[in-house]
């Protein structure tokens, strides 16, 4: 309930309807929205969002799309940046510099989550949550750089030091542009 300018008004809890706005009026959560947390739909993403996978987020993240990698600090708060990132296999990669603050938060807790929107349709959109598996250096660590500075750029990085790399396995994902 909320009190607006003439008296308290009750509203109709997320994903159920008030009685006369359609069926079910039983209160029940309307199939694919908010309250829904039947068939697909898991964790409300919203009216007609699906829960997809790896598969469908992967080509997201391997456009010049920027996007912003989230880590924990150390009392558990979140840290979120923009950056470059790339796909090497089945996992997503990004480079920093070692020793920054979101490789620190990384080798302390790997737990990561990364999202991204295209471009030019803000609304085609992506996420993944998953955990960093492996931290690359020297000059494992410069291939992939040079291989994601490409994408962005088409050319390699132009410095050539101290930098890592992380590979992230994706433990879920999912992405969905809403003209689809």
């Amino acid at each position: 309930m909320f009190r607006g300018g003439r008296g308290v008004v009750s509203r109709p809890a997320r994903g159920r309807r008030a009685i006369g706005e359609g069926e079910p009026a039983s209160g029940e959560p309307i199939p694919g929205e908010w309250g829904d947390r039947g068939g697909k739909n898991r964790g409300g993403l919203g009216v007609g969002l699906r829960m997809s996978d790896w598969t469908t987020a992967k080509p997201y993240f391997e456009t010049t799309a920027v996007a912003h990698l989230s880590t924990l600090m150390k009392d558990g708060a979140p840290h979120s940046v923009p950056v470059w990132v790339g796909v090497e296999g089945e996992r997503l990669a990004f480079f920093t510099e070692a020793g920054a603050l979101k490789d620190r938060n990384l080798q302390r807790d790997p737990r990561v989550a990364v999202s991204v929107t295209k471009p030019d349709d803000p609304l085609a959109m992506a996420f993944v949550r998953g955990t960093a598996v492996e931290r690359l250096e020297g000059a494992a660590a410069l291939e992939v750089v040079d291989r994601i500075s490409t994408l962005y750029t088409g050319e390699p990085y132009p410095i050539r030091e101290n930098f890592v790399a992380w590979l992230v396995e994706p433990g879920r994902a999912w992405g969905r542009a809403y003209d689809e």
